[in-house]
């Protein structure tokens, strides 16, 4: 069976001159690979290729604890690669430590953030109008947004940068 799994992943992929070795077949919106791998209650499964590779050219992936569990990580940094001598196991927490200290990680703080409803302007005059003791539902009304937001803006969980 592994013979077979080494066949088919070698079969889609090409070698650039990094010695990546990209998946030529599709991948998902955030630029992993992907391929059907059974279904779980009539649900069709996907599962990563680099973690598929890991353990069909390296061998087993240990469990771990948390959400995460054990990553399959890149040396090379480019998500598609599936060349087993560029994928190395960490926890979660490493693998953002290794994407800080390669610079990838993008945090969009504020205004900036593909999810803003509001202006740092708005934030600013939600905290005073909450200090001169404006009610939040008032405020979430007033800016069409949920309590618990209006809440985490108050006691500073969103928007620190504006500390």
């Amino acid at each position: 069976m592994i013979k077979d799994q080494k066949h088919r992943l070698l079969s889609k992929i090409k070698i650039d001159e990094n010695g990546c070795w990209l998946w030529q077949g599709a991948l998902d919106r955030t630029g992993y690979a992907r391929v059907k791998q059974g279904s779980v209650n009539g649900k069709t499964r996907r599962t990563l290729v680099h973690r598929l590779s890991y353990l069909t050219f390296v061998g087993e992936i240990p469990e771990a604890d948390g959400y995460h569990g054990t990553c399959v990580c890149h040396s090379c940094d480019v998500r598609h690669c599936i060349n087993p001598e560029h994928l190395f196991l960490d926890t979660h927490t490493g693998n953002m430590r290794d994407m800080g200290n390669k610079g990838r990680k993008v945090v969009k703080d504020g205004e900036h953030h593909y999810k803003v409803v509001l202006t740092e302007d708005e934030v600013r005059d939600i905290r005073r109008l909450a200090r001169e003791g404006v009610s939040q539902q008032y405020l979430a009304d007033r800016y069409n947004v949920v309590i618990g937001n209006i809440w985490n803006i108050v006691n500073n969980k969103t928007w620190k940068h504006l500390l």
